[in-house]
């Protein structure tokens, strides 16, 4: 069997990292080994993490001094031995064997092993599949996350890692890059992840502000790559316009200018804005995007 080094960053998860880490534990993948990374908790994290490499021969726990996602799980790259590397956010769950089933079912020894994933939120239940066109997925973002997929170490080294510099889309600039460099996708048709949502409030203002604009700009970098290898067909273009407008709606509620520069960037022309909603289109063909939006929140907040 191959061997596997699951990372596990956390930051203040202490209400989560007991069974996260449990469920990497159950694995049972000869050879694996847990990498557990400490980004600057201050709740009961660390003591919890503690007691898991005290006991566990598999388990090793190191400190990220450095503070982020991306820091902490290249520094688990850094140290990891397996040719394949489970990341696992530490609010997320693995399902029995599901390291186990994704390596049976790489048959092209692959750069990137792709699954679906059931999203836990507020008591529901939300399954996400993804999309076998590797292209439209990345624009869509129906790729797989960071916990349902697995990585060849190599591969991720050779591309030097996770992007300090971006707050979000972290995984998705991860896997643009390593497509970019050849890498290889196998697809598994099994929900094999949790992933354990917390309230939407609990998103810092910061990161939701930005989380559109850096949406906007990776989706454009992968637009303009796709130009250049002259297979940006119509499917992509209408794709990624789709996205565009999703994310400058948001953006709107925060940087309003921004939102607007963008929306005549992109939605100048007519017939990009066949992929507007009927309905958004006849309003903002009468009101303008700015005006419709202003109507639109009034309502909405009433």
């Amino acid at each position: 069997m191959v061997s596997v080094s699951t990372i596990i960053p956390f930051y203040n998860n202490a209400d989560t990292l007991k069974s996260c880490i449990q469920s990497a534990i159950e694995q049972e993948i000869q050879g694996s080994e847990i990498l557990l990374i400490d980004n600057n908790s201050t709740d009961n994290s660390l003591h919890i993490s503690n007691e898991f490499a005290q006991n566990n021969s598999q388990v090793y726990l190191y400190q990220c001094t450095e503070q982020g996602s991306a820091y902490a799980r290249n520094l688990g790259l850094e140290h990891a031995k397996g040719e394949y590397i489970q990341f696992l956010d530490a609010d997320d769950l693995l399902k029995k064997d599901k390291i186990k089933i994704q390596l049976e079912e790489n048959k092209n020894n692959a750069d990137i092993i792709v699954s679906p994933y059931t999203e836990h939120f507020k008591g529901k239940k939300i399954a996400y599949n993804f999309n076998t066109d590797i292209w439209a997925a990345l624009i869509e973002g129906k790729l797989g996350i960071t916990s349902s997929n697995l990585f060849k170490t190599s591969s991720i080294r050779d591309i030097k890692g996770w992007d300090t510099n971006i707050p979000n889309h972290q995984d998705y600039e991860l896997m643009f890059r390593l497509l970019k460099n050849g890498g290889l996708v196998q697809f598994v048709n099994s929900s094999l992840t949790i992933k354990r949502s917390r309230e939407y409030h609990s998103i810092s203002s910061e990161t939701e502000q930005s989380y559109p604009k850096v949406g906007i700009e990776l989706r454009e970098n992968i637009r303009q790559y796709l130009q250049e290898k002259n297979i940006l067909n119509e499917k992509y273009e209408k794709l990624a316009l789709r996205y565009f407008y999703d994310k400058i709606t948001w953006l709107y509620r925060f940087d309003p200018n921004e939102a607007v520069r963008l929306y005549h960037h992109y939605f100048s022309e007519k017939k990009n804005r066949s992929v507007i909603p009927l309905k958004n289109r006849i309003i903002e063909s009468v009101f303008g995007f700015s005006t419709s939006r202003k109507i639109k929140h009034s309502l909405f907040s009433k």
